[in-house]
């Protein structure tokens, strides 16, 4: 069996890693920023398994975190223009009433207008201010969860580190994160994102979060505060110390400009991707009207020739629904079409009983089941039939006489 058609070109391999092999691959910006933190955990081999998967683990809840946090300081800036309208109160408001009332009160009509008009936009700034009180309560509540997230992060890598690390106590865990956060080299980029102003306001939330927890064992005390005599069991060349700065640096601060930085390239490679496609377009739509123009020209043989095709086409449809609508519908048969021949001239069977007035005819031998007569009756049609329909009909009677003579009746 030989299979028609096109022969399929010959398939050949792609390497999936390839990004020209599917040009519709594109890198989101989150992907982006857990590429170069993956990258980051994979220079440093003191670290183990867990603390990679709770540092990818964390840096899911601060990206979306610092993602809700951008949008909502953008809705903030869009909503704390005056006199902006929101979206859910745009509406057109019109005090209609009818012609005659209008003639007759125009200037009341025109005051009662203007004092709807008028109503409607304070309200519309009342419900703006409340937006805004509302959007900056949510901001507060996602900072809180940032820093809170923050505060967990460096509490858990500072004393996983010291548990690893044998130059460290255990107990002087506190040490590592206090020697980095102190440097003014180190704070700016490690708070930048963290939502902490600086170092003071960090320990003023340990202190905070102690004190909730125990009230009795704080009372006494104050926050930590980094003085010229502070004493370090750490140095700047500890490994633990080493290993805190770079994490603490790309998961809170690399992790997030790369983000930014990724999604405004994909805004702008979109952007130009419109502008090129707006003006291809444009292009596209001035050589289709410089060709219509010149179809329509009056003395155009290709007009021409357009119009009659499309005349001779249109014709033959209507004519092809037209002999559909004209052809009659057989009865019998739903799918339509006219009734043949060998059905008008099929004998039919009737199973009435004959008139007491009529002769009565000779008992036939064949009787179906319930024991009722079958009588033949000749159609009219078979008198019109012609010489050949005759011949058959009686070849089919001598070949039934035939079967009949030759049929046993039976043993005896």
């Amino acid at each position: 069996m030989i299979a028609s058609g096109v022969r399929p070109s010959k398939r050949t391999r792609k390497d999936p890693s390839d990004p020209s092999g599917n040009p519709k691959s594109t890198i989101t910006p989150f992907e982006a920023s857990k590429c170069k933190l993956v990258e980051m955990l994979a220079t440093l081999p003191t670290l183990r398994e867990s603390q990679k998967t709770y540092l990818l683990d964390t840096h899911v809840h601060f990206i979306k975190l610092r993602k809700t946090l951008k949008n909502l300081h953008s809705r903030k800036t869009e909503a704390s223009v005056e006199f902006y309208k929101l979206r859910s109160t745009r509406f057109n408001f019109d005090l209609s009433v009818s012609d005659q009332l209008y003639s007759e009160k125009k200037a009341d009509i025109d005051a009662m207008r203007e004092t709807c008009t008028l109503a409607i936009k304070i309200m519309q700034e009342k419900l703006r201010e409340e937006v805004v009180k509302v959007i900056k309560l949510e901001i507060d509540s996602v900072l809180k969860r940032i820093k809170s997230l923050y505060l967990d992060t460096v509490s858990v890598v500072a004393k996983t580190l010291a548990m690893l690390d044998p130059s460290v106590d255990d107990d002087r865990a506190h040490d590592i994160c206090r020697f980095c956060f102190d440097k003014a080299a180190h704070a700016p980029v490690l708070f930048k994102h963290s939502g902490f102003d600086n170092a003071n306001d960090f320990y003023d939330q340990i202190f905070e979060n102690e004190r909730q927890a125990d009230p009795a064992s704080v009372q006494q005390r104050t926050p930590y505060r980094h003085t010229a005599d502070t004493q370090y069991s750490v140095t700047a060349t500890t490994p633990a110390v080493v290993t805190f700065l770079s994490v603490i640096k790309s998961l809170f601060t690399t992790s997030w400009d790369i983000y930014v930085s990724s999604e405004l390239e994909r805004e702008k490679s979109q952007a130009v991707h419109q502008f090129i496609k707006t003006i291809t377009t444009a292009k596209a739509s001035e050589t289709t009207a410089m060709q219509v123009d010149d179809i329509q020209a009056p003395d155009n043989p290709t007009l021409d020739e357009t119009i009659k095709r499309a005349v001779a086409l249109e014709g033959k449809k209507i004519r092809s629904e037209l002999q559909k609508d004209l052809r009659p519908i057989s009865k019998n048969s739903t799918r339509g079409g006219t009734k043949s021949t060998a059905s008008l001239k099929k004998k039919t069977v009737s199973f009435q009983d004959p008139p007491e007035d009529d002769e009565p005819t000779k008992p036939s031998k064949s009787r179906n089941r319930k024991g009722r007569r079958k009588e033949k009756q000749v159609d009219e049609s078979d008198n019109d039939s012609t010489n050949g329909n005759r011949r058959r009909n009686r070849g089919r009677k001598s070949s039934k006489k035939n079967k009949k003579q030759s049929t046993p009746r039976g043993r005896r």
